[in-house]
């Protein structure tokens, strides 16, 4: 998390507060939802810029 930008990690530690991790499955489906997430925050940044 220290390389998150301060939106990322408090959208990370809201989904880990919620328990969304443990519906997400396996690791493969955790790391495949995060990246999606990761890209999608990365792309409204870049617009917004």
């Amino acid at each position: 998390m220290d390389a998150m930008s301060e939106a990322e990690a408090g959208l990370f530690r809201k989904m880990l507060g919620g328990g969304l991790f443990e519906l997400m499955g396996s690791d493969g489906s955790f790391e495949f939802g995060l990246n999606l997430i990761l890209l999608g925050i990365e792309q409204v940044i870049k617009e917004q810029e």
